[in-house]
């Protein structure tokens, strides 16, 4: 039965496998052929021979529908790669469900790629192993046939081995490598950390400040309001002469109204005693202010000043009528 395609030719970040060697053509210092050897044996060494290949790093793209897309074995496709060693180029993949044409066999590009790398780690490796092998001394005529061996080929037992120290070796330089990055992320994180630590500190300082400020700000508003409160129980204790004073008020009288003029501005708003500064009575001082502010005060007026002013009673608010005089 005719294969039918069932899938994508080429999704992106796949090759074809035929396409594989090609590209060692062009790209790689190794004989094609050397590698298609030594990739087989990478392949061998990945599990066992009958393990089927994980469909996202190999599949199949042309399958009968009516047995399916096989999967493909390590062991297959390590065959199809020996047979490329060997110059079979038209070859086919058997699957599970049957044998496929190479060109329909997709790899995942990153799969295939890292293990090309072990392979030519392998093939460097091996083409070391006999340029170290001695040479045959001039002019001891034929040499042994053990000494006209062939390259070994990288998965030859004594390759493996040194491979494998090698890789023991990189694996040591890489966690090394590993260690000292992860310190220097650490260091890093710990600089980071305590970058953190001091905005948070600076932090705290701000909001402990801004928590004193609106604590004083409370305070403030707290006294403020007390200042209101008691300045509004003093408009209240005050109101009537407030209203007294009030020169828009009809009721008020104006002389009244003069005579407390007289006595806040001679007394100083009462806190003063202008007869023990000048030694005059405060009849007098008043007549003086009534003349200057008012008009000449007529004799009522100076009485009625003398009165509302200096009255005896002391103890009831009056101001002396003149300075006392000391007696000897």
């Amino acid at each position: 039965m005719a294969s039918v395609p069932n899938q994508s030719p080429q999704p992106f970040g796949r090759i074809r496998l035929p396409q594989v060697i090609e590209a060692w053509s062009d790209g790689s210092r190794f004989n094609p052929r050397l590698l298609a050897s030594e990739l087989a044996g990478v392949l061998r060494t990945l599990g066992p021979a009958n393990q089927v290949i994980d469909a996202a790093f190999a599949s199949v793209t042309l399958y009968d529908p009516a047995t399916g897309a096989g999967g493909i074995t390590l062991e297959a496709l390590a065959a199809y790669f020996e047979q490329r060693a060997a110059g079979i180029t038209e070859t086919a993949v058997e699957t599970a469900s049957g044998s496929v044409q190479a060109g329909a066999v997709l790899l995942a590009r990153h799969w295939i790629a890292r293990l090309e790398l072990e392979a030519e780690s392998r093939a460097e490796l091996a083409a070391a192993l006999h340029l170290a092998a001695p040479a045959p001394a001039p002019g001891q005529g034929p040499q042994p046939a053990t000494q006209h061996q062939p390259p070994l080929p990288g998965s030859a037992p004594e390759c493996l081995a040194l491979r494998q120290a090698q890789q023991r070796i990189e694996g040591e330089h890489s966690a090394s490598h590993r260690l000292e990055a992860a310190e220097q992320r650490c260091e890093l994180l710990a600089r980071e950390n305590e970058q953190l630590r001091a905005q948070l500190r600076a932090q705290e300082h701000r909001t402990q400040q801004a928590q004193e400020a609106a604590e004083q700000h409370r305070r403030d508003a707290e006294d403020d309001r007390r200042a209101r409160t008691l300045l509004e129980d003093q408009l209240r204790d005050h109101a009537g002469i407030l209203a007294f004073m009030d020169t828009s008020n009809p009721l008020a009288p104006v002389e009244g109204q003069r005579m407390v003029a007289a006595w806040c501005d001679l007394t100083e708003n009462g806190t003063t005693d202008p007869t023990a500064r000048n030694g005059i009575g405060i009849g007098e001082l008043a007549k003086r202010w009534w003349r200057d502010n008012v008009e000449p005060p007529t004799e009522s007026v100076g009485k009625r000043l003398s009165w509302a002013l200096a009255w005896k009673a002391r103890k009831n608010g009056g101001v002396v009528s003149k300075k006392n005089t000391q007696k000897g």
